[in-house]
């Protein structure tokens, strides 16, 4: 066991020292992530407290301005949005005016809309391909997107 703590010590210590020591990067992307699950936190929590006592009534209900994702408990909501930000490497603000969350202000909250609409869709025809392994595949934002906000493959397109 105090091996085990010593290891861990000379590790953590090594990576600080090299993450702050002149001439090494620092840690920009741990920073920024780090950065971007505190501010998603802030939001979800903000959330949470908005429909406090209300997590279990229809989503529809609690939330207004609900078009694609529907017919489910409005407590999941937030943890929803929350995997959909940490599968895009964003946070909320990305798509939503923050306090205004109903707001279509931004093109970007009808792109999620129309892109998450492709899940399924690609879902479904997957499964009619016989030779896969997987009798259930399963597509989501992260499938692509891998953290990033641009798919990790995508083929440039003017853009």
């Amino acid at each position: 066991m105090k091996i085990l703590l010593i290891a861990g010590g000379v590790l953590v210590s090594g990576v600080l020292f090299n993450a702050f020591t002149p001439g090494h990067a620092a840690p920009t992307r741990f920073i920024q992530e780090d950065s971007l699950i505190q501010d998603r936190l802030k939001h979800v929590n903000e959330i949470n407290e908005m429909i406090k006592g209300r997590e279990n009534e229809n989503a529809e209900v609690v939330y207004k301005n609900l078009k694609y994702i529907k017919g489910f408990k409005a407590g999941l909501l937030p943890l929803i949005m929350n995997k959909w930000s940490i599968a895009l490497g964003v946070s909320c603000g990305h798509c939503h005016e923050i306090g205004s969350w109903e707001l279509d202000t931004k093109p970007e909250k009808e792109i999620a809309r129309k892109m998450a609409g492709l899940s399924p869709v690609i879902s479904d025809y997957l499964k009619t391909i016989k030779e896969l392994k997987n009798p259930n595949p399963i597509v989501n934002c992260a499938t692509c997107h891998r953290g990033q906000l641009k798919p990790a493959l995508e083929v440039s397109a003017g853009r």
